[in-house]
């Protein structure tokens, strides 16, 4: 396809304004345009707030971890471990402080939804609304509108017609006639679905037509009371108490979020912490790589325990704990003060464990002894596993 010399000039002039951000500062924002909530990615695009509190992390961590982009991305992950943690908090405090207003809707719209299928499936809906006090009062507040208009005279058509069909559990296309379609053909002057009436023969049909019609109005009255009667009496056996405990215990219920954004949020704080771990790792490998992994004794009786390479031995002492363990991080229990197997010694100074077990209490909160035994942990870690590091027993 050709276009003219000036429709090519045009296109080259547009391109010149359709550069995008040329200075810093500009780029900066633009990188900003498609951030949402900041629990993925690499930590580049974020606000000037987060960059703030990332960059202090990062500096806190300059000293402990020797490769700076690794600083970084520990820096990067353990702040996004704090938003994960605040945003838990705060859905939960707010779940439960409007846990009781959203279990009277929730209850209302499942009444809503019923009523709304009256007509399409008109047994199932009325077998419904009576299990609950709210769909009760709904049927109630249906039947008693009947019979205000029966009360009052009003002309009674082919919709209060439905309308009682469809509260005593019938449907349009059912079978047969009714007693309320018969009472409801009458009340308007209609007779043929009546049997005779042969005491009003000697009467003219002005006013036997008139007594019957009124026989069946008065007919239908009936039935409507008889229904609010029914319901009214069936409310009261329901159990409100056992609904009432249920209301009360909903901001308990609340606590944990099941909407699919509090699943997504979970998954997200689960991968935020095995990047973390992972990074650790990283550090730990960064120490001194070329040092092979220490053979790991385990606590033995007499006669002392074996490593990992000869088997399986006696149970560890308490506080040691059990799994792999990772390169320049020393057995906790198997160099004690006993030797091999005797009591726990504390990491020294001089430890290169100290190092990335001290940055992952910096970063994350705690002392390096309750971290010891998740930064060394090598491989995958199982889906469930990579929660907050557990606490390791000792002196």
């Amino acid at each position: 396809m050709t276009i003219s010399d000036a429709r090519l000039a045009a296109n080259r002039s547009n391109s010149l304004r359709s550069t995008g951000p040329r200075t810093e500062e500009g780029k900066a924002r633009s990188r900003g345009n498609a951030y949402k909530h900041g629990m993925t990615g690499e930590g580049v695009g974020i606000p000037d707030s987060e960059a703030v509190a990332v960059d202090r992390r990062a500096g806190d961590l300059r000293a402990a971890v020797a490769v700076p982009a690794l600083g970084r991305r520990i820096a990067v992950l353990a702040r996004r471990l704090d938003r994960l943690a605040l945003h838990e908090e705060a859905t939960a405090e707010r779940l439960a402080r409007n846990a009781e207003a959203t279990f009277d809707e929730d209850r209302q719209d499942r009444v809503d939804a019923l009523v709304r299928r009256l007509e399409e499936d008109p047994a199932v809906s009325v077998r419904g609304l009576r299990r609950t006090p709210e769909g009760c009062d709904r049927l109630l507040a249906l039947w008693e509108d009947l019979a205000r208009n029966l009360a009052l005279g009003v002309l009674w058509d082919e919709a209060h017609t439905l309308r009682v069909e469809n509260l005593t559990g019938r449907r349009p296309g059912d079978l047969g006639i009714s007693r309320v379609g018969a009472l409801s053909g009458a009340f308007r002057g209609d007779f043929r679905y009546l049997p005779p009436a042969p005491e009003l023969d000697g009467l003219e049909l002005g006013p036997r037509n008139r007594i019957r019609r009124d026989a069946a109005s008065a007919e239908l009255v009936g039935l409507v009371a008889d229904q609010i009667a029914g319901l009214r009496a069936h409310r009261d056996t329901l159990p409100v108490g056992a609904i009432a405990l249920d209301r009360a215990g909903a901001a308990d219920r609340a606590m944990f979020d099941t909407s699919p954004e509090g699943v997504l949020f979970r998954r997200y704080e689960l991968a935020t912490e095995r990047g973390l771990y992972k990074a650790l790792r990283e550090v730990e490998a960064a120490v001194s790589p070329e040092e092979p992994p220490p053979a790991v004794p385990l606590a033995g009786g007499e006669g002392g325990g074996r490593d990992r390479a000869s088997g399986p031995g006696p149970s560890p002492v308490a506080g040691t704990p059990a799994g792999p363990v990772g390169p320049n991080l020393p057995a906790l229990g198997s160099f004690g003060a006993g030797g091999p197997g005797g009591p726990v010694a504390p990491p020294s100074a001089s430890s290169p464990n100290e190092i990335s077990v001290g940055a992952l209490a910096k970063v994350v909160g705690g002392s390096p002894r309750d971290y010891a035994g998740e930064a060394g942990r090598v491989g995958p870690d199982p889906v469930g596993t990579a929660r907050r590091p557990p606490t390791v027993a000792g002196p």
